[in-house]
Parts: C-alpha cells; structure tokens; sequence
C-alpha cells in the first residue's frame, strides 16, 4: 500500500514519468534474481526548465534504489541529452574525459552520482524508458565459451548481442549501431556485463527486463532436468 503513495509523492514533485522510473529501480533493487547486489539502473527521457524558462532535453538516470522513494531526496541524475548525442561524433573519448564530459558540462544536479558507461548508452539510444540489469541468470548464459550463440537461440533474433566491451564510450557507440542495425530488437544484451530493455513506459521497460530473465531461467531449468 505504500508503493502507490510515494510514487504519488514524488510525482507530484518531480513529475509522473520520472517517478515511475525511480519506482521500477526500486522493484529492480528488491527483485535479487534481476539485480544481484543491487545493481541496476533505469533511465527516463524528458525535459528540464532552465533559469530562462526553456525546457531543455534532459535524460534522468537513476541508480539501483536502495532505500525510500522519497519527494525531498531526488533519486535521479539529470543530463542534458542534447550535449550527450553530441558525443557520439567523436572516435574516441577516454575514461576520464568522458568522466569530465558528464560532470562539467551536461549534469544539472553536479553533486547526483553518475555511472559512465551506461549513462552514455541510455543517451545514446532513442528509446524513452531503458532498464539495465545484471542477473545471474543471464551469467549463467553468457559466461559460457559460447554464450553468444547460446544467448541469441534461448532469446530469439530480436534480442541484440553483443560481444565483451570494456565500459565505457566504445560500449556506448556499439551498442546503439547495433541496435540501429536490427530496428525490430527488443533488448540488448552485453557478454559478462547485463541486459537492456525498454519501451514506452517505465512499466513495459521492466516488464521486458522480467520477461527475458524468466525466460532463461526456464531455459536453465529444462538443462538441468
């Protein structure tokens, strides 16, 4: 009973689409077979009104949520998606200045904590609602010799995989290639590392994330019978 009220509380502050992005990370957090150690994150497209009145293109990003949804705390980063895309026209960008790039020039919130890599494919990708998980499901597949090919024929063609990258700028330009690549694709999933679902709404984008690893867990299942 206490979910529907603090996301209604953190609507009313931070808006309905926002809320139910830090919502489904709270989910996430809890669900220890989708996010093992708490990790996961989840993003949500939108907008930020600047000191101008403008309202600029902005990508909230929202770390795994270890404790209460609430108004005062915000839960989520806000990037200037804008500046993001830019990135993409670069070859290459180090670690550390792409450290820089978030911090100095596209975060509205400097002191809100921001991973690199994942922030950079959430940007990068058009899709309004994203979900990143690791679970040990997925491992199970794609820690194997073959876990590309076992990966892709227990998922099905529509899923995107893709081979080891370290994080980082390279993993973010791959990701969204291949995923312009296949226009149909429904997930994507990085070897050793997790998957990305998403959709429309912050519902539908966990909702895929629960689907895929119910999916292999079943599949994991039938091996061991």
């Amino acid at each position: 009973s206490k979910a529907p009220e603090c996301v209604a509380g953190y609507g009313t502050r931070w808006g309905s689409e926002l809320a139910l992005a830090a919502y489904s990370s709270l989910l996430l957090h809890n669900e220890q077979s989708l996010a093992p150690q708490g990790r996961s994150n989840v993003s949500v497209k939108g907008t930020h009104t600047n000191v101008f009145g403008e309202k600029v293109p902005t990508i909230f990003v929202i770390e795994c949520l270890r404790g209460a949804l609430t108004a005062d705390d915000p839960a989520h980063a806000a990037l200037d998606l804008s500046y993001l895309r830019r990135l993409r026209s670069l070859p290459d960008l180090p670690d550390e200045q792409l450290l820089d790039e978030l911090h100095q020039h596209t975060m509205f919130d400097f002191g809100a904590p921001v991973r690199r890599a994942e922030t950079l494919v959430h940007a990068f990708l058009p899709m309004k609602h994203i979900a990143h998980v690791h679970a040990d499901a997925l491992s199970a597949l794609t820690d194997r010799p073959d876990g590309c090919a076992v990966t892709q024929r227990v998922l099905g063609g529509q899923i995107v995989v893709m081979p080891y990258y370290r994080p980082g700028f390279a993993l973010a330009k791959a990701t969204v290639e291949a995923c312009e690549a296949l226009p149909e694709a429904r997930a994507a999933v990085w070897m050793h590392h997790g998957i990305l679902t998403w959709g429309d709404t912050a519902l539908a984008a966990y909702s895929a994330a629960v689907d895929l690893i119910t999916q292999v867990e079943e599949y994991l299942e039938r091996q061991t019978r």
